[in-house]
């Protein structure tokens, strides 16, 4: 009997095992649990399925238990979204015409017409006279002092002209 006694504590030695180490039977078969987790999505979408008509059908019923008041209510706060989204659509669309009558009246191009700051006509004004002051008429292609030698009125694309008469003018 002893001999199974020391033949049975060798065959559970190994089995006991520190719980760190992995033996070949603790391995996680990963296929196996992929078609597992596989067939529980489609289970759970079956089960929508056929809950769906179910949701639907209480969504009706609710629809019908609404007054008559309730309803219109609701129409009246959708109606109200829809015109404050309107308004507001407006509100900037008419923002941005006057940015551009007042860069056209001010001689700016048109691009410029975005960067004017102000949230009166007046602001507007002032911050486009502010920014032809800042940078001459505004008008693309023209920088005083570029051109031919001698001549200050010749009008040319920026480049070296335009380097030149910023270092000119700085000191002033």
């Amino acid at each position: 009997m002893s001999d199974n006694a020391e033949q049975a504590a060798t065959e559970t030695a190994p089995q006991q095992a520190s719980p760190t180490t992995e033996t070949p039977a603790q391995e996680t078969d990963w296929k196996a649990e992929s078609r597992k987790w596989e067939q529980r999505a489609k289970e759970n979408l079956s089960k929508v399925n056929e809950l769906s008509p179910a949701a639907a059908r209480l969504a009706e019923i609710e629809e019908s238990n609404k007054t008559a008041e309730e309803k219109a209510a609701e129409r009246f706060a959708n109606l109200e979204k829809s015109d404050r989204d309107k308004e507001a659509a407006i509100a900037e669309r008419d923002a941005k015409l006057l940015r551009y009558e007042i860069a056209a009246a001010k001689g700016l191009d048109l691009k410029a017409a975005l960067r004017l700051q102000g949230s009166t006509k007046e602001e507007l004004e002032a911050d486009a006279e502010e920014f032809s002051k800042s940078f001459g008429s505004g008008r693309v292609g023209e920088v005083p002092g570029a051109g031919a030698r001698g001549t200050t009125e010749v009008k040319t694309s920026p480049g070296l002209g335009t380097l030149t008469h910023a270092y000119e003018t700085a000191g002033n």
